[in-house]
């Protein structure tokens, strides 16, 4: 084997070498870009779930307030008919007499 030979058996080998580095690459390259994509679908779905139970969380503290109103004034009325049952309790007990 003389010199040109050995270059050119050299030039083959690191040819070889290289097609197999840019192969090597482009696949970690599409591997990254699917993890990539996959993240991005990811956050995308804890966006829309954050956003849920901000939703629900608003609502249990509107439904909640409201709830509470209700049950105040239903208690108001009712000490009031109490109120104004025992006024009139004791009117009849005064006139009776």
């Amino acid at each position: 084997m003389d010199n040109v030979e050995i270059k050119e058996l050299l030039e083959a080998k690191l040819s070889g070498f290289k097609a197999e580095i840019r192969a090597g690459n482009d696949m970690q390259t599409y591997k990254l870009d699917r993890l990539i994509e996959y993240q991005e679908k990811q956050n995308k779905r804890v966006s829309k779930l954050e956003d849920k139970v901000h939703k629900n969380t608003n609502w249990r503290i509107k439904i909640t307030t409201a709830g509470t109103v209700i049950i105040g004034i239903i208690s108001f009325v009712l000490v009031k008919f109490g109120s104004i049952l025992n006024t009139i309790k004791e009117m009849l007990k005064t006139d009776l007499k």
